[in-house]
C-alpha cells in the first residue's frame, strides 16, 4: 500500500473514531440531559398548574373570611332573626358553587348549591342531612372556630372548599359557627386556573399505572410517561380525607429533547462534512508537500536503478526535510557520478597500461628467441671460411700445371666447400624459424589491432558536462585570454550514451589548441564558440552528436589545411609541441566512426573545428533535439 493510501485511511480511521465518540458522547451524555431538562421542565409546569390550584384556594379562603367576617351574617347566627336573608343570589355574587352556614355543633344551619356556572340546584350528599357527618373532616374546625381549605371529595367531582369562622365583623369572636365556600373543580375552572399558569392540563380521578403506554419516569411527586413526541406529566392531589381524590395530567411536546436530538444528529453532521472537509485539505497538503516530492524522489531513484541515468538531478528548492534529503540524493549521485567516470578512467587508463604490458610481453616472447636465432645465424655466417676461398681458386689457378699442388688446392676447395655448406644448411635452419617467428609476431600486432578496432565502452554523459571539463583544461594564463560562449544548444543537447573517455580527450585538445591559437593572435581577449547539435539516425547512419568550436584565433594557412591532422605537423614551437595532439584525435575519432575537421578562412581569421561522434539515446522518454 503507497503513503498516500494509508494516511488517508489513518486519517479515515481518526476522523470515523471521532465520530463514532460523538455519536456515543451525544446519545449517553448530551442528549440524556436535555431528557433531564426536558423532565425538569414538565415538573416545574405541573408545579405552575399545582401552584395555581392552591392560590385558588387561597383566594377562596380569603373569600370565605371576608364572608364569615360579616356583621349582619354574626347577628343572624346569634338570635336567627329574619332581618339577614341567605339567599342564590349570594352564592352567585360570590362565584362559587356551594355555600353553607354551619354552626359550633356541626349543624347545617343553610345551605345552597348549584351546577357549575348555572342556577340549577344541586343535591350534595354532604348537604342532605341536617349536619355534616359525624367522620368529617372539619368538624373540629367548624367546632373550634378555626379556618380549614382543601380539595373536598364529592359525588359531583372535586371541590375546592374553604371553611372560616363567622365573627363580628371586626374580626372578633367569639365565632358562632363557620361559613363554607366551594367551587366545583370543572374542566373549564380547570382550563381557567391552568390558564393562568401557562399549562394546559386536564383533570382525571384514575391514577396512571406504570403499564400505561410510553416510558414511565417518577420525577418527585410526579408520573412522566415518554412518548416520542410529547411527555405525559401526572400529579395525584389527596382530598380533605387524605386520600387520593384527583390526577392533573399535561402533556407537554418534547421539543427540548428534539432540539437536542437535532443538535446531536447536527453535530455529527458537521463533524463528518468538516472531517471529511478536513481529509480532503490535509490529503492534498500532505500530497502537495510530502506525497509528490517523496514520489518524485522514489522516481528518480528508480530510473537511476533501470535506466543508469547518473546525470539527472532532482534540483529541489525547498528547504524543508525533504528539501534537504533531495539536495543530499543529488549530492550523492553527483559524487556517484564522478567516482564512476574516476572509475572508468582508471579503468580505462589500466586496461590500456593491462593491453600495453600483454601486448609488449607476448612481442618480448616472440622478440626474445627471435634475437637467438639472429645471433646463432649471425654466429653461423662469421664462422663460415668464405673468405679462404678466393685465395685458394688463385693458388690452384697459379700452379694448375703442378699435380701435386692442384690437388691440394682442390682438396682444400672441397672441404671448405663442405664447411660453407654446412654452415649453409644450418643457417637455412634459423632462417625458417626466423622466418615464423616473424609470422607469431605479425599475427599477435594483427590481434591487437583488431582489439583496437573493437566498439568503444558507452556511457551516460551530459554533453554540457563534457564541454565544462573540456574547458577546465586551460590553463589560468591563457584562460584570462579567452571568453568561452556556450550555446544554448549545448544544453538542449541532453544526455546521450557515448565514448565518453574518448571524445573528453579530443575535447580537451581542441579546447586547448584554440585557446593557444587565441592568445597567438595577440588582440587581447578572444573568443571560443561551442555549439552543439544531434544529427537523427538515417538508412545508413545511427544517430550522432555534432559538436563546433569556433574561434577567433589566428587561424590556419590555405597551405596548411591538408596537414592539420598530419602526425607530427605543427606550426608552434617544436620546443614545447610534438604535432601529435590533432592526429591522435583524429586516429581515435576515426577508430570509433567518428571524424573531426577543420576549416578556415585563412591567417587571421579564426579557425572552426567540427566534430562528429556516432551516440546512443539515453533511453526512449528522450526525443532527439535540434540545436
Amino acid at each position: 500500500m503507497k503513503i498516500s493510501s494509508k494516511i488517508a485511511l489513518i486519517v479515515a480511521i481518526v476522523i470515523l473514531t471521532l465520530g463514532v465518540a460523538q455519536v456515543i458522547v451525544g446519545l449517553r451524555l448530551i442528549l440524556p440531559s436535555f431528557t433531564s431538562l426536558e423532565r425538569a421542565n414538565a415538573h416545574v409546569d405541573m408545579d405552575r398548574a399545582a401552584d395555581a390550584l392552591h392560590a385558588e384556594l387561597d383566594q377562596l379562603a380569603v373569600a370565605a373570611h371576608d364572608y364569615g367576617d360579616w356583621d349582619d351574617l354574626f347577628r343572624f347566627m346569634q338570635d336567627r332573626k329574619p332581618t339577614y336573608a341567605l339567599s342564590t343570589e349570594q352564592v352567585k355574587s360570590l362565584n362559587i358553587d356551594v355555600l353553607a352556614v354551619i354552626d359550633p355543633a356541626g349543624r347545617l344551619v343553610w345551605s345552597a348549591a348549584f351546577a357549575p356556572g348555572t342556577t340549577v340546584p344541586l343535591k350534595l350528599a354532604a348537604l342532605e342531612g341536617a349536619e355534616l357527618p359525624a367522620n368529617h373532616p372539619w368538624r373540629g374546625a367548624v367546632a373550634a372556630g378555626g379556618v380549614a381549605r382543601g380539595f373536598v371529595p364529592t359525588e359531583y367531582g372535586p371541590l375546592l372548599g374553604a371553611l372560616a369562622p363567622i365573627l363580628n365583623g371586626r374580626g372578633a369572636g367569639p365565632a358562632r359557627g363557620s361559613v363554607l365556600l366551594g367551587r366545583f373543580l370543572t374542566p373549564k375552572e380547570l382550563a381557567r386556573i391552568a390558564e393562568q399558569a401557562h399549562v394546559k392540563v386536564d383533570l382525571r380521578m384514575a391514577i396512571p399505572s406504570g403499564s400505561a403506554r410510553g416510558n414511565a419516569a417518577q420525577v418527585a411527586d410526579d408520573t412522566l410517561l415518554e412518548h416520542e413526541q410529547t411527555t405525559e406529566i401526572y400529579r395525584s392531589f389527596r382530598g380533605i380525607d387524605a386520600a387520593p381524590l384527583f390526577t392533573l395530567r399535561a402533556e407537554i411536546p418534547r421539543t427540548i429533547s428534539g432540539q437536542g436530538r437535532r443538535s446531536v444528529l447536527f453535530a455529527t453532521g458537521s463533524l463528518t462534512i468538516f472531517g471529511a472537509i478536513i481529509l480532503g485539505a490535509l490529503l492534498v497538503v500532505l500530497r502537495r508537500m510530502v506525497l509528490e516530492p517523496l514520489a518524485r524522489l522514489t522516481r528518480h531513484a528508480i530510473e537511476i536503478g533501470e535506466r543508469d541515468s547518473v546525470h539527472r538531478r532532482l534540483a529541489i528548492t525547498r528547504t524543508d526535510e525533504i528539501g534537504v534529503l533531495g539536495n543530499e540524493f543529488d549530492r550523492m549521485i553527483e559524487r556517484l557520478a564522478v567516482t564512476r567516470r574516476e572509475l572508468i578512467e582508471r579503468s580505462f587508463e589500466a586496461g590500456v597500461g593491462e593491453m600495453a604490458s600483454g601486448a609488449l610481453h607476448n612481442i618480448g616472447n616472440v622478440l626474445t628467441p627471435l634475437g637467438v636465432r639472429v645471433e646463432t645465424l649471425r654466429q653461423r655466417l662469421r664462422g663460415m671460411p668464405y673468405a679462404d676461398i678466393e685465395p685458394t681458386i688463385a693458388l690452384l689457378a697459379q700452379h694448375a700445371d703442378e699435380p701435386a699442388h692442384r690437388r691440394d688446392c682442390v682438396t682444400l676447395l672441397t672441404l671448405l666447400a663442405r664447411e660453407c655448406a654446412g654452415a649453409i644448411e644450418g643457417s637455412s635452419a634459423d632462417v625458417e624459424s626466423i622466418k615464423r617467428q616473424l609470422e607469431d609476431l605479425k599475427q599477435l600486432l594483427a590481434e591487437q589491432k583488431r582489439y583496437a578496432r573493437r566498439s568503444p565502452l558507452l556511457e551516460n554523459s551530459d554533453v554540457a558536462e563534457l564541454v565544462r571539463r573540456a574547458v577546465e583544461v586551460i590553463p589560468e594564463e591563457l584562460r584570462r585570454a579567452v571568453r568561452l560562449e556556450v550555446d544554448a544548444s549545448v544544453t538542449m543537447a541532453g544526455a546521450l550514451r557515448l565514448p565518453r573517455v574518448t571524445l573528453q580527450q579530443v575535447l580537451q585538445n581542441v579546447v586547448l589548441n584554440a585557446a593557444q591559437a587565441i592568445r597567438a593572435g595577440g588582440r587581447g581577449e578572444g573568443v571560443l564558440a561551442v555549439r552543439a547539435r544531434r544529427i537523427p539516425a538515417d538508412g545508413w547512419a545511427p544517430l550522432r552528436l555534432e559538436l563546433l568550436f569556433v574561434d577567433d584565433g589566428v587561424g590556419i594557412a590555405a597551405e596548411h589545411m591538408s596537414r592539420v591532422f598530419e602526425r607530427g605537423f605543427t606550426t608552434k614551437s617544436l620546443v614545447s609541441n610534438s604535432g601529435f595532439g590533432l592526429h591522435w584525435c583524429a586516429t581515435a575519432l576515426h577508430a570509433i566512426g567518428g571524424i573531426i575537421e577543420a576549416r578556415s578562412d585563412g591567417a587571421g581569421r579564426g579557425a572552426t573545428v567540427r566534430i562528429v561522434v556516432p551516440c546512443e539515446e539515453l533511453d526512449e522518454g528522450i526525443s532527439d533535439k535540434a540545436a
